[in-house]
């Protein structure tokens, strides 16, 4: 939607996705040096989401863009099939899940009439520095382990940019 002699736009989208055997890629252990990617069936999942994008220009020279989204992912159901190592089929349900986490990303980016091509940049990733586990693998076999990654933690810095 375009308001204000074009200077001030606003889009947005909202969805939901329903999955009905889902597929997805996994990596699975075998013994301590032994791993392998593959693809499994991995059931039911939903996705509802949300995303809004604010765009203006206040003054000739200044533009303003802010945007967000929210994402909220649930496997329904997760079985997952596999062989062990003595050649048995076993099932996995439910056994390896990630808690929810809310990130905060920001950017503020000056363009110059002068210097055209020229863009400077400040930026703040996960900027109130909320832990979260980003990833994770499970291994199901004889021993049963499992194991997450750490997400990144606040990042900051400035960006120079020169397109020719």
């Amino acid at each position: 939607m375009d308001m204000m002699d074009r200077r001030v736009r606003l889009n947005g989208a909202l969805y939901s996705m329903d999955y009905d055997d889902m597929q997805l890629g996994v990596t699975r252990s075998f013994g301590e040096f032994n791993s392998s990617f593959g693809i499994t069936n991995a059931g039911n999942a939903e996705v509802n989401g949300l995303e809004l994008e604010l765009e203006f220009m206040p003054l000739a020279d200044l533009y303003i863009s802010l945007t967000g989204s929210y994402i909220d992912a649930d496997y329904e159901e997760f079985i997952d099939e596999f062989t062990n190592d003595q050649g048995e089929t076993e099932l996995v349900d439910g056994g390896a899940t990630l808690d929810s986490y809310t990130l905060w990303n920001a950017r503020l980016a000056f363009q110059s009439h002068q210097l055209e091509g020229l863009e400077v940049a400040l930026y703040a990733n996960n900027f109130t520095d909320e832990f979260f586990y980003g990833t994770g693998n499970l291994n199901a076999g004889l021993v049963g382990a499992a194991s997450v990654v750490a997400g990144k933690s606040r990042t900051y810095g400035v960006e120079f940019y020169y397109n020719w």
